[in-house]
């Protein structure tokens, strides 16, 4: 159905890359395999097998997903090990392995941390919001339509002057004007893109985020392979050696991100002056 609330849109400007987030484990994982494999996530979530699909989950633009470390929300310095890294695939994974995005993350949704405002009671209800993807042309009406342009997408900034066509786009509408500063789960504004298929890295990684410290004081070794395996990918770093929540976390990968599509000419994202 969101299909028809976006197919008259015209298309924004150029698409962003695709991230994914991961752990340590998992990265090495994938540096031993050379790809993401979709085996290690499920849709939908907490599904029986029987009614899932192998899916590797990734968001638009920049690395939303809160990688939760330590006890319960909070973590120190003796554990960033356990520090999240963020890998950026090239805007063209889209032609390949993006089956399907979501105007926000069905993780939360499903998990009802939007009840108060989008509450999916049927099975499947979330297929409503579900926008099927062929060359990327869906993504960039989508961004049009609700935030109007790329940089507008990544500071959260909703289309204020947009009109529902429909009763579930109102529902969503309410969503995404939700301000950022309240208690609700701040995954509602990101576009979360699905892959059934496993995604090489050699033709289709463009940058890698790390934790500082852990990269450069606890994993050198790894981090000089990547370099070696893949001179042609940028290497990042965001800052973990100060005591951290997973809001913080995410707030750090974010930013190094957005520093790096400011830092790169191939890419028109430039900062907003978002007092606007």
């Amino acid at each position: 159905m969101i299909l028809d609330w976006v197919k008259c849109e015209q298309e924004c400007e150029e698409l962003l890359p695709f991230c994914h987030t991961t752990s340590w484990e998992t990265f090495q994982e994938i540096l031993e395999s050379e790809c993401i494999s979709n085996q290690y996530s499920q849709f939908p979530p907490k599904s029986e097998k029987s009614t899932s699909q192998d899916v590797v989950y990734l968001f638009y633009g920049l690395p939303f997903y809160i990688y939760k470390t330590g006890n319960g929300d909070d973590t120190n310095i003796d554990t960033t090990d356990e520090m999240p890294i963020a890998l950026i695939f090239k805007p063209d994974v889209v032609n390949d392995y993006i089956e399907r995005v979501y105007p926000f993350d069905t993780g939360a949704l499903l998990a009802d941390k939007y009840k108060n405002i989008l509450k999916i009671n049927e099975n499947d209800g979330y297929r409503i919001y579900q926008l099927p993807v062929t060359d990327g042309i869906e993504i960039k009406k989508l961004v049009k339509r609700y935030y109007l342009i790329n940089e507008r997408y990544c500071f959260g900034r909703f289309n204020n002057s947009l009109e529902p066509c429909h009763p579930k786009e109102e529902k969503l509408i309410r969503l995404l004007r939700y301000s950022s500063d309240t208690k609700i789960d701040l995954r509602f504004r990101a576009i979360e893109a699905h892959s059934i298929n496993n995604i090489p890295l050699f033709e289709n990684l463009l940058a890698i985020v790390f934790p500082k410290v852990s990269a450069k004081v606890k994993y050198p070794d790894l981090l000089k392979k990547v370099k070696t395996k893949y001179p042609y990918v940028s290497t990042l770093f965001y800052n973990d050696i100060v005591p951290f929540c997973s809001q913080s976390i995410r707030n750090a990968v974010i930013n190094a991100t957005m520093d790096y599509y400011d830092n790169n000419d191939s890419m028109v994202f430039n900062t907003l002056n978002q007092n606007k």
